[in-house]
């Protein structure tokens, strides 16, 4: 029995569910699985259900150690803390105030209630009390007991059921912004460093600031919601007409809103200023009044966000759906939202810079530090030499994060161990599990002797390559080893992929892989660019080389290759230049659109057969998509993203599926009663909506013993 103990990371909180694997001893990081992958719901915020059982089962397989500590990326009393805030803001009578936390206080943690309702104890008392007291704002106090209660509650059902699956580990709340912080410091090689996270918001923070050195994680300043540079983001892109995620409309689109800026001009950047900006305290103010209103948001009590005013939809023009034409207007919207974005970072860089002046490197992280000309203009202008973004940005990284911070507790250790050494933490699948599929479906193919040297040459003669490989990326960007590769040379490429392959809009850029020691020849960029998160500026003899990866503003998304880091793509690109001369190729997500990017090699092999590529390349074979046209998918495109999805659930969602045994029945411990087991499942909501739309096509006896045990 190995006896190394081991860090298990969960992000449950946020979107983009996730789980990490770190060794304590050593720091070593040793798996990280976004729940994405396998559910096939982009941005998956349920709990990671599939990421866990594989970890798990990796774990007992390979003889990994002992899970004995459990890192999450949220701290549910900092919702406390909000209402503790809340009431004292709204409550002068300070016997009332004690009184009422009093209660709050005994309900959480002595009745241990499962939801605050209105009808029910605690709630029922508090709003007696308010109203008793001559309170003019009961609704509203209440409900901001309900919405930030709940939270708690929530979480504290989830976490006690994680300490039963988990007996002989501690389990351990790390904050959310803590967590994306120690995502990024903890990855760079950098001993002391400036960090800046944003995001749409964590449990109480949208922007912090923070300085490491050696062992100390200090907080410099924190912006609280509403003042969210992110919110705001999410709301231009929904105005924008893209519809994003489900529940947050915008959410998740943000990209595009990027991509458009280069087509526009900064035409309306002046009123984009009005709408925030940063004090002296370092913190991002959001200006309410003109442009922008603090309204609730419908279905959430208790809970308010930032939206635009009538006056903006008067000087702007009403929204554009979806279906509607992108006019030049839209474009300058978005290229000027954008140089604010730009601005607003720089200031907060530079802030950063002015209280630590010696420190050369800074960090970022968060969602919005997926936006890759923020965070050059960062490198450029805030006055840092070095900069490190780690590639899961967004909230996938904090399971990574929580699983880092608490290691560098526990060790007290500056983390100086810690070697992040490329991005490829996923699962692997090796060519026998890769040949049983091509086999066990009938594929025709080939096994090249230098399969790279083949895809160099496929690649030189125009073909469109998808190239499956290896250990999957970690965060949102294919860098290789779940990519569609194209030479960046032919002209209409770029046009090419967006309409016949990604189906997507055509003013969206490709990004170029370049091998390391070749990127000053063709971008101007003085540091390493391994992950696809710095948008450069294309140098001029790159725009006649390869026309195809230059955006309209002559910026490229650059990923830099090395052999160290990236051996097999590093061969791949290494073999095209000897026979082009161009050290550069096209590198997008291998995906079919409307999906996320593809986990195993089936997913591999039904998406190139349905998508107008030319070859698979997947392991050390060889797949003609000529030579199977019999075996192409002839289906429309939404019936073809189900079978993923369905898949997911025939694999994890049954009698056999790792949170439903029979030996840890959750609700034995928390008595649920109808209600409140309804309440519980909104920690899967998405979850089980997939399983309702889709359970007729399910085995109904599965689908019996399925529900018999969340019954139990």
């Amino acid at each position: 029995m190995n006896d190394n103990e081991l860090i298990l990371g969960l992000g449950i909180f946020g979107h983009d569910s996730s789980v990490s694997l770190i060794e304590k001893e050593t720091g070593k990081i040793l798996y990280c699985l976004t729940e994405e992958r396998f559910s096939n719901i982009k941005h998956d915020g349920n709990f990671p259900y599939a990421s866990m059982k594989n970890v798990l089962d990796i774990v007992k397989q390979d003889n990994l150690g002992k899970i004995k500590y459990i890192a999450l990326n949220i701290d549910k009393s900092l919702f406390f803390k909000k209402i503790v805030e809340f009431l004292k803001i709204n409550l002068t009578d300070k016997n009332l105030y004690k009184d009422i936390l009093s209660v709050l206080e005994f309900a959480i943690n002595e009745v241990e209630m499962q939801i605050f309702y209105d009808n029910v104890y605690p709630i029922n008392f508090i709003k007696a009390k308010l109203i008793k007291s001559n309170i003019t704002d009961v609704e509203d106090i209440v409900d901001h007991i309900i919405w930030n209660g709940n939270f708690i509650l929530k979480y504290k059902r989830l976490i006690k059921f994680i300490q039963a699956k988990f007996p002989d580990a501690k389990v351990y709340e790390v904050p959310h912004h803590i967590c994306h912080a120690a995502s990024t410091i903890f990855c760079s090689d950098f001993k002391e460093t400036a960090c800046i996270t944003i995001d749409g918001q964590g449990e109480i923070e949208t922007i912090t600031l923070n300085y490491y050195n050696n062992k100390n994680l200090e907080v410099i300043s924190s912006s609280l919601y509403p003042n969210s540079l992110g919110s705001l983001y999410m709301h231009l892109t929904w105005y924008l007409g893209f519809d994003g995620h489900p529940k947050y409309p915008g959410f998740t689109d943000e990209f595009k809103v990027m991509g458009m800026s280069a087509y526009g001009e900064s035409k309306y950047l002046e009123i984009f200023r009005t709408f925030g900006d940063i004090n002296s305290e370092g913190k991002f103010e959001v200006n309410f009044g003109e442009f922008i209103e603090l309204v609730k948001v419908n279905g959430c009590r208790g809970h308010y966000e930032a939206k635009f005013t009538e006056k903006f939809y008067t000087i702007f023009g009403p929204r554009r759906n979806s279906n509607e034409s992108i006019l030049q207007k839209h474009y300058d919207i978005a290229r000027s939202f954008q140089q604010f974005i730009e601005e607003i970072g720089v200031k907060l860089a530079k802030f950063l810079k002015n209280k630590i002046p010696n420190t050369k490197n800074i960090c970022l992280a968060g969602g919005v530090a997926l936006n890759g000309l923020m965070n050059m203009k960062i490198l450029n202008q805030a006055g840092f030499e070095n900069i490190f973004i780690q590639p899961a940005s967004g909230d996938d990284g904090t399971s990574l994060g929580a699983a880092l911070y608490i290691r560098h507790i526990l060790t007290k250790s500056n983390m100086d161990d810690i070697q992040f050494t490329n991005a490829y933490l996923g699962l692997q699948y090796n060519d026998i599990d890769i040949e049983k599929i091509l086999k066990k479906f009938d594929i025709n193919f080939t096994k090249p002797s230098n399969i790279h040297k083949e895809i160099g040459k496929l690649l030189n003669q125009g073909k469109i390559i998808t190239r499956y490989y290896g250990r999957a990326e970690f965060g949102p960007r294919a860098l290789g080893h779940r990519s569609i590769l194209a030479n960046p040379a032919i002209p209409n490429m770029k046009e090419i992929i967006n309409k016949k392959i990604k189906h997507r809009e055509p003013f969206r850029p490709f990004a170029p892989a370049c091998l390391e020691e070749e990127v000053s020849e063709y971008f101007d960029i003085k540091v390493k660019a391994p992950y696809m998160i710095l948008i450069c500026e294309a140098l001029r003899q790159t725009k006649d080389i390869a026309p195809s990866i230059v955006h309209d503003d002559n910026t490229a998304r650059l990923q830099s290759v090395s052999k160290i880091e990236n051996e097999d793509f590093y061969k791949i690109i290494s073999e095209f230049y000897k026979l082009s001369g161009v050290p550069i190729v096209i590198n997008t997500s291998f995906n079919v659109n409307g999906e996320v990017i593809v986990e195993t090699p089936l997913d591999a092999l039904e998406s190139a057969l349905f998508m107008d590529v030319d070859y698979l390349a997947i392991g050390s074979y060889l797949v003609s998509i000529n030579d199977n046209k019999d075996k192409k998918f002839l289906i429309e495109r939404q019936e073809f993203l189900k079978k993923r999805k369905l898949r997911y659930v025939n694999d994890y969602f049954s009698e056999e599926m790792y949170f439903w045994t029979e030996d840890n029945p959750i609700e034995v411990e928390l008595e649920i009663t109808n209600k409140q087991l309804q309440m519980y499942k909104n920690v899967a909501e998405e979850r089980l909506k997939l399983i309702n739309e889709l359970h007729n096509q399910l085995n109904s006896k599965k689908k019996i013993k399925f529900w018999q045990f969340i019954k139990k």
